[in-house]
Protein backbone atom coordinates (compact mmCIF):
# COMPACT_ATOMS: atom_id res chain seq x y z
CA UNK A 1 0.00 0.00 0.00
CA UNK A 2 1.09 3.59 -1.10
CA UNK A 3 -0.31 7.10 -0.72
CA UNK A 4 -1.29 6.55 -4.52
CA UNK A 5 -3.31 3.21 -3.90
CA UNK A 6 -4.94 4.97 -1.12
CA UNK A 7 -5.73 8.15 -2.91
CA UNK A 8 -7.42 6.01 -5.76
CA UNK A 9 -9.48 3.93 -3.36
CA UNK A 10 -10.48 7.10 -2.32
CA UNK A 11 -11.64 8.28 -4.92
CA UNK A 12 -8.95 10.61 -6.70
CA UNK A 13 -7.93 9.79 -10.47
CA UNK A 14 -5.65 10.81 -13.00
CA UNK A 15 -7.14 14.22 -14.04
CA UNK A 16 -6.77 15.36 -9.87
CA UNK A 17 -2.80 14.16 -9.72
CA UNK A 18 -2.59 15.94 -13.43
CA UNK A 19 -3.86 19.27 -12.18
CA UNK A 20 -1.94 19.38 -8.88
CA UNK A 21 1.07 18.81 -11.37
CA UNK A 22 0.03 21.36 -13.39
CA UNK A 23 -0.65 24.03 -10.53
CA UNK A 24 2.74 24.19 -8.85
CA UNK A 25 5.29 25.27 -11.73
CA UNK A 26 2.50 27.85 -12.70
CA UNK A 27 2.66 29.84 -9.13
CA UNK A 28 6.15 29.00 -9.34
CA UNK A 29 6.30 30.54 -12.68
CA UNK A 30 3.81 33.56 -11.70
CA UNK A 31 5.84 34.46 -8.56
CA UNK A 32 8.89 34.29 -10.30
CA UNK A 33 7.61 37.05 -12.93
CA UNK A 34 6.04 39.34 -10.24
CA UNK A 35 9.34 39.23 -8.24
CA UNK A 36 10.98 40.47 -11.93
CA UNK A 37 8.85 43.36 -12.12
CA UNK A 38 8.61 44.42 -8.80
CA UNK A 39 11.45 46.32 -7.04
CA UNK A 40 10.07 45.74 -3.77
CA UNK A 41 10.67 42.26 -3.63
CA UNK A 42 13.49 41.95 -6.16
CA UNK A 43 16.35 44.48 -4.77
CA UNK A 44 14.87 45.41 -1.11
CA UNK A 45 15.97 42.91 1.35
CA UNK A 46 12.53 42.75 3.43
CA UNK A 47 11.00 42.67 0.31
CA UNK A 48 13.23 39.92 -0.79
CA UNK A 49 13.30 38.03 2.79
CA UNK A 50 9.27 37.44 2.34
CA UNK A 51 9.75 35.85 -1.05
CA UNK A 52 10.09 32.01 0.42
CA UNK A 53 6.50 32.59 2.49
CA UNK A 54 4.73 33.88 -1.05
CA UNK A 55 6.12 30.74 -2.87
CA UNK A 56 3.62 28.81 -1.22
CA UNK A 57 0.74 31.45 -1.35
CA UNK A 58 1.26 31.50 -5.00
CA UNK A 59 1.25 27.64 -5.99
CA UNK A 60 -1.89 28.07 -3.49
CA UNK A 61 -3.19 30.76 -5.78
CA UNK A 62 -2.44 29.28 -9.25
CA UNK A 63 -4.12 25.42 -7.52
CA UNK A 64 -7.02 27.58 -7.13
CA UNK A 65 -7.10 28.54 -10.21
CA UNK A 66 -6.81 25.02 -11.87
CA UNK A 67 -9.54 24.31 -9.14
CA UNK A 68 -12.45 26.11 -10.75
CA UNK A 69 -11.42 25.56 -14.60
CA UNK A 70 -12.04 21.71 -13.78
CA UNK A 71 -14.42 21.84 -10.95
CA UNK A 72 -12.12 18.66 -9.32
CA UNK A 73 -11.67 19.77 -5.93
CA UNK A 74 -13.71 22.36 -3.91
CA UNK A 75 -11.63 24.92 -2.55
CA UNK A 76 -11.95 26.71 0.87
CA UNK A 77 -9.78 28.36 3.61
CA UNK A 78 -8.68 27.67 6.96
CA UNK A 79 -6.79 29.33 10.07
CA UNK A 80 -3.88 28.29 12.21
CA UNK A 81 -5.07 28.07 16.49
CA UNK A 82 -3.70 31.47 16.65
CA UNK A 83 -5.37 33.03 14.06
CA UNK A 84 -2.44 34.40 12.48
CA UNK A 85 -1.94 32.05 9.12
CA UNK A 86 -4.23 31.17 6.62
CA UNK A 87 -3.74 28.42 4.51
CA UNK A 88 -6.01 26.70 1.49
CA UNK A 89 -7.81 23.67 1.37
CA UNK A 90 -8.60 21.27 -2.01
CA UNK A 91 -11.24 18.81 -0.70
CA UNK A 92 -12.37 16.49 -3.08
CA UNK A 93 -14.77 14.43 -1.35
CA UNK A 94 -13.60 13.39 1.57
CA UNK A 95 -10.12 13.68 0.72
CA UNK A 96 -8.19 16.95 1.89
CA UNK A 97 -5.09 18.40 0.73
CA UNK A 98 -2.79 21.06 2.30
CA UNK A 99 0.39 22.46 0.33
CA UNK A 100 3.37 23.20 1.94
CA UNK A 101 6.59 24.67 0.94
CA UNK A 102 9.64 22.26 1.82
CA UNK A 103 12.52 24.99 0.86
CA UNK A 104 14.71 24.95 -1.73
CA UNK A 105 15.63 21.16 -1.59
CA UNK A 106 12.28 20.29 -0.63
CA UNK A 107 14.18 19.09 2.98
CA UNK A 108 11.89 21.23 5.29
CA UNK A 109 9.29 19.35 8.11
CA UNK A 110 5.51 20.25 7.52
CA UNK A 111 4.66 22.68 10.27
CA UNK A 112 2.48 20.65 12.62
CA UNK A 113 0.34 23.77 13.70
CA UNK A 114 -0.89 23.78 10.18
CA UNK A 115 -2.06 20.37 9.93
CA UNK A 116 -3.72 20.47 12.89
CA UNK A 117 -5.46 23.55 12.31
CA UNK A 118 -6.09 21.37 8.34
CA UNK A 119 -7.75 18.26 9.91
CA UNK A 120 -9.81 20.79 13.07
CA UNK A 121 -13.41 21.21 11.29
CA UNK A 122 -13.37 17.81 9.35
CA UNK A 123 -16.75 16.25 9.62
CA UNK A 124 -15.98 13.44 12.33
CA UNK A 125 -12.33 12.97 12.93
CA UNK A 126 -12.54 9.04 12.36
CA UNK A 127 -8.85 8.77 13.60
CA UNK A 128 -8.35 9.65 17.02
CA UNK A 129 -8.30 6.44 18.52
CA UNK A 130 -4.64 5.50 16.69
CA UNK A 131 -2.36 7.87 16.65
CA UNK A 132 0.07 5.65 14.60
CA UNK A 133 -2.55 4.62 12.24
CA UNK A 134 -2.43 6.03 8.48
CA UNK A 135 -4.32 9.10 8.12
CA UNK A 136 -6.76 7.84 5.54
CA UNK A 137 -10.03 5.22 5.54
CA UNK A 138 -10.61 3.88 2.09
CA UNK A 139 -13.67 2.40 3.39
CA UNK A 140 -15.65 5.91 3.99
CA UNK A 141 -12.80 7.64 1.20
CA UNK A 142 -11.09 9.85 3.91
CA UNK A 143 -7.50 11.08 3.64
CA UNK A 144 -5.66 14.11 4.88
CA UNK A 145 -2.83 14.97 2.25
CA UNK A 146 0.01 16.78 2.51
CA UNK A 147 1.71 18.62 -1.11
CA UNK A 148 4.93 18.91 -0.52
CA UNK A 149 7.10 20.72 -3.29
CA UNK A 150 10.20 22.54 -3.16
CA UNK A 151 12.35 25.07 -5.33
CA UNK A 152 13.39 28.23 -5.72
CA UNK A 153 12.58 29.82 -9.32
CA UNK A 154 10.99 26.49 -10.38
CA UNK A 155 10.05 23.41 -8.52
CA UNK A 156 12.61 20.91 -8.08
CA UNK A 157 10.19 18.76 -6.19
CA UNK A 158 6.51 17.87 -5.35
CA UNK A 159 4.74 15.29 -4.08
CA UNK A 160 1.78 13.54 -2.19
CA UNK A 161 2.40 12.18 1.38
CA UNK A 162 -0.74 10.79 3.59
CA UNK A 163 0.96 11.06 7.70
CA UNK A 164 -0.21 9.10 10.26
CA UNK A 165 -2.66 10.01 13.06
CA UNK A 166 -0.18 11.57 14.81
CA UNK A 167 0.58 14.28 12.04
CA UNK A 168 4.44 13.34 12.66
CA UNK A 169 5.34 10.22 11.45
CA UNK A 170 5.04 9.18 8.19
CA UNK A 171 4.82 5.58 6.74
CA UNK A 172 3.21 5.53 3.44
CA UNK A 173 5.31 6.24 0.21
CA UNK A 174 4.79 9.57 -1.07
CA UNK A 175 3.64 9.70 -4.60
CA UNK A 176 5.84 11.71 -6.89
CA UNK A 177 3.73 14.48 -9.75
CA UNK A 178 4.93 14.96 -12.58
CA UNK A 179 5.42 18.39 -13.08
CA UNK A 180 4.32 20.19 -16.35
CA UNK A 181 6.09 23.00 -18.12
CA UNK A 182 3.52 25.85 -17.63
CA UNK A 183 1.62 27.88 -20.99
CA UNK A 184 3.34 31.09 -21.23
CA UNK A 185 -0.51 33.04 -21.56
CA UNK A 186 -1.16 31.22 -18.22
CA UNK A 187 1.48 32.48 -16.63
CA UNK A 188 0.77 35.84 -16.91
CA UNK A 189 -2.94 35.21 -16.30
CA UNK A 190 -1.84 33.95 -12.77
CA UNK A 191 0.46 36.43 -12.63
CA UNK A 192 -2.10 39.37 -12.95
CA UNK A 193 -4.25 37.78 -10.17
CA UNK A 194 -1.40 37.24 -8.19
CA UNK A 195 -0.46 40.55 -8.10
CA UNK A 196 -4.22 41.92 -7.46
CA UNK A 197 -4.53 39.76 -4.80
CA UNK A 198 -1.08 41.07 -2.75
CA UNK A 199 -2.40 44.98 -3.81
CA UNK A 200 -5.74 44.58 -2.35
CA UNK A 201 -4.36 42.99 0.54
CA UNK A 202 -1.78 45.49 0.99
CA UNK A 203 -4.59 48.02 1.14
CA UNK A 204 -7.10 46.04 3.37
CA UNK A 205 -3.94 45.92 6.05
CA UNK A 206 -3.40 49.79 5.37
CA UNK A 207 -7.09 50.82 5.93
CA UNK A 208 -7.76 48.77 9.30
CA UNK A 209 -4.25 50.14 10.35
CA UNK A 210 -5.84 53.64 9.68
CA UNK A 211 -9.07 52.46 11.48
CA UNK A 212 -7.55 51.19 14.24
Amino acid sequence: MNVESVLRGCGLSDAHFTMLGEGIPLGYRALQALVKATPMLAQFMPGMMTVGYLRNLAVQYALANKAAEGQLFFVDTGLNQARNHSFTKLQSGNVIVTTHYAGATGSRAVRKAISRAALADRNGDLFADDGKGVDADVNTGHAYVQLKHGGIAMPVFAALYIPNRDQRSVDLAPMLLELSTPDNAKVEEVTDRLRDTIKRKNRNVEQDRHAG
